[in-house]
């Protein structure tokens, strides 16, 4: 059970889950999958950014310039994640909710430098050494996670609250 589970704050039936960890989110998806018959996931990296941005590649799921009315991230003042679905303007090119702002959303991949790029060293992974990577941002962080091609990852020495996950199936 998420730490968070009983607080009032973050327990609304159509609040995302939050406080989970990447082995708690694959988890989940393990037993869905068995108990639906189906094949739930994380998804990638590629396809989470896909979903996101679209093939025009938007700088956030609703266009090129940040509104803090599009996204629950600290910019609005909530402070809090909020029921799935109310920043309805916050869309992205499939209709997809809450991409940007809300919680963070782990995806299936390993932080790794894209095909061709630098060998990443930053903080997390001077931590870490591998950890996985998060996208969209959430309410506990500014504009810049919120960002389609913003990568970022949990950081073990921060509060995990803010972490959730989103889920992909194979069909």
């Amino acid at each position: 059970e998420p730490p968070l589970w009983n607080n009032s704050a973050f327990s609304h039936p159509r609040q995302p889950v939050v406080a989970v960890s990447w082995n708690d989110s694959n988890r989940y998806c393990e037993w869905l999958s068995a108990s639906n018959n189906g094949t739930f996931r994380l998804p990638t990296e590629a396809e989470w950014e896909f979903a996101a941005a679209g093939s025009d590649e938007r700088e956030f799921p609703w266009g090129e310039g940040f509104d803090p009315a599009y996204a629950n991230t600290c910019e609005s003042g909530i402070f809090s994640s909020t029921p799935v679905g109310i920043f309805v303007e916050g869309a992205s090119p499939f209709g997809l909710l809450d991409m940007a702002g809300n919680v963070e959303e782990y995806t299936a991949d390993l932080y790794r430098p894209y095909p061709g790029g630098e060998d990443i060293d930053d903080h997390l992974s001077q931590i870490h050494g591998q950890y996985r990577v998060a996208r969209g941002g959430s309410f506990a962080r500014f504009r810049d996670l919120a960002r389609n091609a913003r990568r970022h990852g949990h950081n073990p020495l921060s509060v995990t609250y803010a972490m959730g996950f989103r889920l992909a199936e194979t069909v």
